[in-house]
């Protein structure tokens, strides 16, 4: 299926990008762009040390965000959170085909992803069929391809991941993305986890941007970019 074809299928926006949101995700994503006015970043990795730390919903925040305010560009939310994939259902998107389906050869790159309703500048591409062996795909030449000829599509692909300190699976995407960007519950996450996530990131030879500091408990997320 196209993602012409799908963009029916999809919703006209997301629930929580509301009310005062908007801004906080919208400094998110210009301080990105000011820290790399030199060399824009074309693929975005956002990731955080631990579960539960609200990664896919603020790298999905972001990506309508920038969809909104930058009609002439052309973006793409990727779901490689191969563990727990989230965004086919803040989106409302089937699960399927996606990721592990192009890698696996069943889908035609070309053909991954689902248009978000009024944003149709904005492209989701689901995880796909869940696989047996995530980190296999990772460490496959495969990957780097796909992301290859997916940037081809975009001018900006933003990249939900798995957690940091719990799977290999950001270290190996960081080393294949121009930036990182980690994302931390402030009230819930030691500084202790948060270092070792950085040092994991540049370890593998990620290019750490800094962290968001996501406060969670408020109805209404407080972010605040700084760097690394």
């Amino acid at each position: 299926m196209s993602a012409s074809a799908s963009a029916a299928a999809a919703p006209t926006g997301i629930a929580y990008v509301k009310s005062g949101a908007e801004l906080e995700f919208g400094r998110i994503w210009s301080s990105i762009l000011a820290i790399m006015s030199d060399n824009p970043p074309k693929l975005v990795l956002f990731a955080s040390p631990g579960h539960g730390q609200g990664t896919s919903t603020l790298t999905a925040g972001v990506a309508l965000t920038a969809a909104q305010a930058n009609a002439h560009l052309r973006l793409g939310l990727l779901d490689a959170n191969f563990r727990s994939p989230s965004l086919e259902t803040l989106f409302q998107i089937p699960g399927s085909p996606g990721v592990v389906d192009a890698i696996s050869g069943a889908t035609d790159p070309a053909e991954l992803g689902y248009s978000v309703g009024v944003h149709a500048n904005l492209t989701v591409i689901p995880t796909g069929k869940i696989s047996t062996d995530p980190l296999g795909l990772l460490r496959r030449d495969k990957m780097g391809a796909l992301l290859t000829g997916l940037i081809s599509r975009f001018d900006v692909l933003l990249i939900d991941t798995a957690p940091v300190n719990r799977y290999p699976d950001a270290q190996l995407l960081a080393g294949m993305s121009d930036a990182a960007v980690l994302v931390v519950d402030v009230g819930r996450t030691p500084r202790e986890a948060v270092a070792k996530a950085k040092q994991i990131i540049q370890t593998g030879q990620g290019n750490l941007l800094g962290t968001v500091l996501n406060r969670r408990s408020h109805p209404v997320p407080t972010l605040l970019y700084g760097r690394a």
